[in-house]
């Protein structure tokens, strides 16, 4: 169209087509080509009638400076041809400036060449373009995104891309010229794809790393190897992304200022092997259980570690991950670099000190891999990472402004570790402890378990010493003190020769013991010292402090529960750790066999020795009865040689000491626990009893000398018999508490019991005939009924067909029952008023009624008159015949004798009243005395209801398991949870009340409420 004419020759053909008549489906194509010696375009475009006028491009324009070369893009497209990478130097500029705007950083970046959102825009743009500059393994950054966004551009794509505008031009849905619109998509596609890029390689502050002036050649060739690793989204999804805020990852642990990072895509390679490792630990052997310190198990996780990178090796990032966990691991460089990065931002954890125990503790596993491994750095953290942060809570604190705890030897680890931190806290006492220390040594003390191998303990006695020493004046900092106090007690202790329990109580007794602050330090020392952690972690072979709880509890110096709870983990923390399923049933069994040994030197019993001197049996079993059973009632069984009736011979409380009551209600507690864990039944307790029983009863002399000797000899290695022992008899005791117990729960929740409807039924009942008519035993059985089910329940056992309803011990109770108060009292009132009405109405007849004095007939006295009478008729009769009442009559009554009224006998000497009158009354008055020894005795049943409901029984909440339980033996038990876990069939109204208290909230609580238990009688 350079012509001058061209534009009329344009017309003509127009005109001339438009003139001519042309077949339907012929088109006519007419193209005006501008060359570049054109100025500008001057063929006007108006009136064009049915011309549509299509604007194609400028195609062969030469491109200016600055912009995309569209003539590239055409020829790679036409020619099959690859995307020259220098188109990006025209889509850079404003990529940078979009990811300036648009991209969010971290603020916590202390970098200066790093990028941080708190700059200004024009600094953070600087920032982006010269960190674009860094140079990766010999190309810049910028270039190995740009290689990455040019990998997009496959041939389809492209096509599709020409096509799209194209198409658009020719339907005129858009006015944009197919340069400015190629030109568009490959600028908005470019944008969007570097600020993908730039937010994935910053999350957790991996700009930071590449901006470090120690970012060396292996940090280098980590970060290349991963930028080409990591996913690009696909560039239809580039299209589709918004201008709006990019969301940042939040770092991990809230870390602001701490953040620092030291390891190239450290979230990249962690996630990657967590997940491996995730896998891995599903599929071995052993599952999510598998033990941290076996190293076998350690090798089999690599191994499925290597496994899974295998079947994973098609990811690139999997590639890269396996190629970075072999440069780590032929680097101590990138090693500890890593180790310090992961320990930071996984666990907060800052120091040396942790660093070097996790090296310590891998290096220390026999493993044929490297240390440097670390996908078993990852292994080890996620086993112990509680260890790793206890420790840390202490290793980061300061102990003075001028001086905190380093270690400056990679040695220190281990015992040796915890020897010189406990040198270091000492030395820093003189300079007067003060609340940052007392916080530091209390976590030092708490993570001192994690710093042991398994198994492995304290045993040195100078480290235990030193231990003491610290726990002492922490304890007397922590405690508020008067003025001056502390410190004193401070410069005092630091003289001790000895650090025992005793010498300390000794220190503080010389003070004022009745100041509040004295007795708190006492009980924090004795709750840190007789702890689970302190007894599992020291091994004191002197047992000083052993022997001064048990004097102290002997002499009463500790209260019951204090004793209770410190004695128990006394002599539970050394036995051996048994799985559930093999667990010794009898509590001795469970015992530290030393300590058993102490207490039985230091129980005060009687009867242990009375042997037969020609027998050589034993003639008296000693007792343990507790004080909420025990009273001046007594039982003795007479001569009879069965061993429930010996047992039970001359049954009174024959200990004399504290000791014995704080061993009972540990032994008690641990049956309870046993029996919660294994659903007991009553029957299986028989046994046990009976077991128990026979092996006492049936020692001798010899024997108890025997195993008293081997007491004397014990080591590690041999067992002690404690058979014929006082911690035996109290064992003993516990146990038929807890059969007795368990009995009468069994018959609360079903009606029956196996005890006493199975085979040994027989000994069940000789055992109970004998307990019930002692002391406060039947009490306690029935106030275990009365608690769990009622009085209506009690009743219906007690009633004729009851389980009760046939022992004579319970013959009493059966009298109190509530239903026959009503008919005992009735009978009673009716007795008396009969007894009151037949002496009232003699009482009447002697007032008008004589006795003849000759045959002692009762006759009424109507008038007195001349005063004589003739028994049996009238004195003078009617016409000289016999008459009564002033008729006359043929029969005679009487003898017919005549006598004065002063000759008359009273009423009572008559023959009615001795015959018949008397008899009665004395009837009246024997059925008056039954009733009332009834009444008496259902006054006396109803006394014994009243004490069962008010039965008071030592509370052992504070050491036995309340919740999670379905068989509890106290009385506290749930009635619901029996009826669900037992296999003898439930009452159906039973199981209504199940069913009704399963629809309501918090049942563990409302089972416990005795008064609840009524709502059955109601539903009955």
């Amino acid at each position: 169209m350079q012509h001058r004419a061209s534009s009329n020759l344009s017309n003509f053909v127009r005109s001339y087509i438009e003139h001519i008549e042309l077949p339907t489906l012929k088109k006519f194509l007419l193209m005006l080509h501008y060359p570049l010696s054109v100025g500008r375009p001057n063929y006007p475009a108006l009136f064009l009638g049915n011309w549509q006028c299509m604007y194609l491009d400028g195609i062969g324009y030469r491109d200016s400076l600055g912009q995309l070369s569209v003539n590239s893009i055409f020829e790679a497209s036409c020619f099959n041809q690859q995307l020259n990478t220098n188109l990006l130097d025209a889509l850079l500029p404003k990529a940078i400036q979009y990811v300036a705007s648009q991209c969010r950083f971290y603020s916590n970046s202390t970098h200066p060449a790093s990028v941080n959102r708190e700059m200004q825009f024009v600094d953070r743009h600087t920032n982006i373009e010269a960190t674009l500059e860094r140079i990766l393994s010999g190309k810049s950054l910028a270039s190995l995104l740009g290689e990455k966004y040019m990998g997009l551009w496959t041939k389809r794509v492209l096509d599709s891309i020409l096509s799209n505008a194209a198409h658009g031009l020719q339907s005129n849905t858009t006015h944009l010229s197919l340069s400015t619109a190629i030109r568009s998509v490959f600028q908005h596609t470019f944008n969007k794809f570097l600020a993908h890029s730039i937010s994935e390689i910053n999350v957790w502050g991996n700009l930071d790393v590449l901006c470090d002036t120690s970012f060396d050649s292996e940090m280098e060739s980590i970060f290349s190897l991963v930028v080409n690793a990591l996913p690009s989204p696909p560039l239809n999804e580039l299209e589709l992304q918004r201008d709006v805020y990019r969301h940042l990852d939040p770092l991990p642990l809230d870390l602001v200022d701490e953040a620092d990072a030291l390891f190239p895509f450290y979230r990249q390679v962690s996630s990657f092997i967590d997940a491996a490792l995730d896998v891995a630990i599903a599929s071995s052997s052993d599952g999510p259980a598998l033990s941290c310190d076996a190293a076998f198990d350690f090798e089999e996780i690599i191994m499925k570690v290597e496994e899974h990178f295998l079947a994973e090796s098609e990811s690139s990032m999997s590639t890269a991950v396996k190629n970075i966990i072999r440069m780590v691991d032929s680097s101590d460089e990138l090693y500890e670099r890593y180790t310090k990065h992961h320990v930071l931002w996984k666990f907060g954890a800052k120091g040396s000190q942790v660093i070097q125990w996790i090296s310590h503790k891998i290096q220390s596993t026999e493993l044929s891999i490297s240390y440097r491994n670390i996908v078993l750095l990852h292994l080890f953290c996620c086993r112990r990472g509680l260890d790793i942060m206890r420790i840390s809570s202490w290793s980061m604190l300061s102990v003075t402004k001028e001086h905190t705890l380093k270690l400056h030897s990679a040695e220190d680890v281990g015992t040796n570790f915890i020897s010189s931190m406990l040198e270091r806290f000492k030395s820093f006492i003189e300079q007067s402890p003060t609340e940052t220390w007392s916080r530091s040594f209390s976590a030092f003390l708490l993570s001192i378990p994690s710093m042991l191998e398994q198994g492995e303990l304290i045993t040195d006695k100078s480290a235990i010493s030193a231990m003491r020493y610290l726990i002492f004046i922490n304890t007397i900092v922590t405690t508020e003190a008067p003025e001056g106090a502390a410190p004193l007690l401070v410069e005092q202790a630091s003289n001790l020769v000895g650090h025992s329990l005793k010498d300390f109580f000794l220190l503080l007794d010389k003070h004022d013991d009745s100041n509040t602050w004295i007795l708190d330090v006492k009980r924090k020392l004795m709750r840190v010292l007789f702890s689970e952690a302190w007894l599992k972690t020291v091994l004191d072979r002197d047992n000083a402090d052993a022997n001064f709880l048990i004097d102290s509890i002997s002499s009463g110096h500790i209260e019951h529960q204090t004793g209770v709870v410190h004695l128990r983990s006394l002599l539970l923390h050394s036995s051996r750790i048994i799985s559930k399923g093999t667990m010794p049933f009898y509590p001795l069994h469970r015992f530290c066999q030393p300590m058993s040994l102490l207490i039985c030197r230091k129980l005060s019993c009687q009867g242990t020795g009375d042997f037969s001197p020609a027998t050589d049996q034993r003639t008296k079993m000693p007792h343990y009865i507790p004080q909420w059973l025990r009273s001046n009632n007594a039982n003795s069984s007479g001569d009879d040689d069965k061993d429930m009736a010996r047992y039970f011979q001359n049954y009174r409380h024959d200990f004399d000491c504290p000791l014995a009551d704080v061993v009972f209600d540990i032994m008690l507690s641990l049956l309870a626990q046993r029996m919660a864990d294994e659903n007991c039944s009553s029957e299986q307790l028989l046994l046990v009893f009976q077991e128990k029983i026979n092996r006492e009863r049936h020692i001798s002399r010899k024997e108890q000398i025997a195993n008293a000797r081997q007491a004397l000899q014990h080591t590690q290695t041999n067992l002690v018999s404690f058979i014929g022992t006082s911690i035996s008899s109290i064992e003993t005791s516990a146990i038929l508490v807890c059969l007795v117990s368990k009995i009468a729960q069994e018959l609360a929740a079903t009606s029956q019991s196996p005890a006493l409807s199975g085979v040994d039924s027989d000994v069940t009942e000789s055992i109970l005939a004998n307990a019930m008519n002692s002391h406060k035993w039947s009490e306690f059985f029935f106030s275990t009924l009365l608690r769990l089910r009622g009085k209506g329940h009690l009743a219906v056992l007690l009633n004729r067909g009851g389980s009760l309803h046939k022992f004579d011990w319970a013959s009493l109770w059966k009298v109190g029952v509530v239903s026959l108060c009503h008919s005992i009292t009735n009978d009673l009132t009716l007795a008396r008023d009969s007894l009151q009405q037949s002496r009232h109405d003699i009482a009447q007849f002697s007032q008008h009624y004589r006795a003849c004095p000759y045959c002692h007939g009762a006759f009424g006295v109507d008038q007195r008159n001349c005063g004589q009478f003739t028994c049996g008729r009238d004195a003078h009769g009617v016409n000289g015949q016999p008459a009564i009442g002033g008729r006359a009559v043929r029969e005679t009554h009487g003898c017919g004798r005549g006598f004065s009224i002063n000759q008359a006998l009273p009423y009572y000497q008559s023959r009615r009243y001795l015959e018949d009158d008397l008899p009665a009354l004395q009837r009246l008055e024997e059925d008056l005395a039954q009733k009332e020894r009834a009444f008496n005795e259902f006054n006396e049943s109803t006394e014994l209801w009243q004490r069962a409901e008010q039965f008071q029984i030592t509370h052992f909440s504070f050491h036995v398991r309340r919740r999670g339980t379905n068989d509890e033996v106290f009385p506290s038990a749930s009635l619901t949870d029996q009826a669900g876990q037992s296999e003898v069939e439930v009452d159906p109204e039973v199981q209504m009340l199940v069913r009704i208290l399963d629809q309501l909230p918090g049942l563990e609580f409302i089972s416990y409420l005795p008064d609840m238990i009524e709502l059955y009688i109601f539903v009955h």
